[in-house]
């Protein structure tokens, strides 16, 4: 369950809205919670009482301005999701003091419906990518990991070596594609027989050389088999989530 609030003193647009993330969002397989208020302080109240997930905010509000309602956001619970709506496109680098998620401009109703597509995609990708999935080890073991701290995943024999940020590398049996199918296409892709890289963990591409550079410095190659695939992931990886 995903509990979203939307912050906005304009009643009208605020129901746009409202309504606008709930066509978005029923697009995906999730359970979600949308509360709607017109006053930053009595969403505050309520917000201290039971931290929202993602809360859409307006930065100009008149009860307490939308940069100082992210500000206690933040004190309350640094893991909220901040996406800032406003008519104020001169303080979007502002607002960047508060890491907002992402900035969506009031624009004609023609074009916020798309940015609105565009920026819910991009947050259940990132709701995903740190929700723990479940890798089956030896004798009847779970470990659960976040998608975003995979590295890579290497297949060895009948064996497979998940590297983790900050952690022990994972053995367990299984293949490849077994793999894949517990790993989400937006995020990981596979660039050889043995090798599967999550994108997000990608320091650079040396392309002269075929070669993908992770962010634990390691270089693994990419197969000419893999190569065309590759490219065509890899860039709308950055195209949409850059």
């Amino acid at each position: 369950m995903i509990n979203i609030a939307l912050c906005d003193d304009n009643k009208a647009f605020l129901s746009i809205l409202s309504e606008m993330v709930k066509r978005c969002l029923s697009e995906y397989n999730i359970k979600y919670n949308i509360s709607d208020y017109l006053s930053g302080r009595v969403f505050l109240e309520h917000h201290k009482k039971s931290p929202f997930d993602v809360v859409f905010l307006d930065i100009l509000l008149p009860d307490s301005g939308g940069f100082e309602i992210a500000k206690e956001i933040k004190a309350v619970s640094p893991g909220t999701h901040i996406i800032f709506v406003t008519t104020e496109s001169s303080l979007v680098y502002d607002s960047f003091d508060f890491r907002p998620f992402y900035f969506v401009p009031k624009a004609s109703m023609e074009l916020l419906y798309p940015k609105l597509q565009h920026v819910i995609k991009l947050l259940i990708s990132h709701l995903s990518a740190h929700t723990p999935i479940c890798i089956e080890m030896p004798y009847g073991e779970k470990k659960y990991v976040e998608p975003v701290k995979i590295i890579s995943v290497q297949s060895k024999a009948n064996y497979l070596y998940y590297s983790i940020i900050g952690a022990d590398k994972l053995c367990v049996r299984g293949t490849m594609d077994s793999a894949m199918k517990n790993l989400s296409a937006d995020f990981f892709v596979r660039i050889h027989n043995r090798n599967i890289v999550n994108m997000a963990n990608i320091q650079r591409v040396d392309y002269p050389n075929n070669r993908v550079i992770m962010c634990d410095g390691r270089e693994i190659s990419i197969s000419k088999a893999y190569k065309k695939e590759f490219d065509e992931i890899y860039t709308k990886y950055l195209r949409d989530y850059s």
